[in-house]
């Protein structure tokens, strides 16, 4: 296993393009902390006021979770088509109207809107910033864990089992319509994967029928055929994640080893 060197950091100057956006996504990650944490701790205090049973502070807890995990898997997915900007667009408006709609609340109902608001419009920024700060400094990346990860959207949809195939196009896309086609090849982890410099640790289950194995088969000889350093654990008896202890213990301690290699060069 190759030695990965000391992950370090000189941020860019702040009158640069790069140095703006940078700051933008640091403070909307911030804006959507303090808007978790402040939603956290008045949930007592709208309990008092509104007279709210056990049961719906946990309903407005969860609106404040689910819609968040919702926006984040699916504009994640698109974001490339949708656009950075409208996806930051949607989350300042989600923001400014989830706020409005939870200082005007006069109702458990209201309050649970207003949450469920924000939550959706706190999972657009973490969408939209994440992949961001990744484009904007890839060598700045010092490894990648790659879990049962998807390498080809297209055999991804024709490979996997069919009593789940259909679900899947309707949330990804119908890889059997040529244009659809076409963008889901595009966008595709395989055919960026000149773009990975990191060493990546990838993990998958023989198997598994949700995301076939061949998967991370695909992405492991593109990387090594690009001399990327590649960690590839592959369970002959797990499928979509590992549910065996020993598998489980084996997969977490190797983890820690990658890590250990690729943060802090050991």
């Amino acid at each position: 296993m190759s030695q990965a060197s000391t992950l370090d950091y000189a941020g860019p100057g702040p009158a640069t393009n790069t140095g703006r956006l940078f700051l933008g996504c640091i403070i909307s990650i911030m804006a959507t902390s303090f808007g978790f944490i402040t939603r956290a701790i008045l949930l007592n205090d709208f309990g008092r006021i509104f007279d709210l049973t056990e049961t719906q502070k946990g309903a407005i807890n969860g609106a404040g979770l689910f819609p968040f995990a919702i926006s984040i898997i699916l504009l994640s997915l698109f974001i490339d088509r949708i656009g950075y900007g409208k996806t930051m667009l949607f989350a300042f408006i989600g923001h400014v109207v989830g706020v409005l709609v939870m200082i005007s609340a006069q109702s458990f109902a209201m309050l649970y809107v207003g949450t469920f608001i924000l939550a959706l419009a706190n999972g657009a920024v973490e969408a939209a910033t994440n992949p961001a700060v990744a484009t904007m400094f890839p060598n700045r990346v010092a490894g990648v864990i790659d879990v049962v990860g998807i390498a080809n959207f297209v055999s991804f949809l024709e490979n996997t089992e069919s009593y789940r195939r259909d679900l899947r196009r309707a949330e990804y896309g119908d890889e059997r319509d040529p244009a659809m086609r076409e963008f889901l090849t595009k966008i595709s982890p395989i055919n960026n994967a000149q773009k990975i410099r990191a060493p990546l640790y990838i993990v998958h289950g023989r198997n598994d029928p949700r995301v076939p194995y061949t998967e991370a088969e695909q992405i492991v000889a593109v990387a090594k055929s690009n001399n990327v350093p590649v960690w590839y654990l592959l369970a002959d008896n797990e499928g979509h994640g590992f549910a065996k202890k020993a598998n489980a213990d084996f997969h977490f301690y190797a983890m820690i080893a990658f890590l250990q290699e690729t943060l802090l060069g050991k």
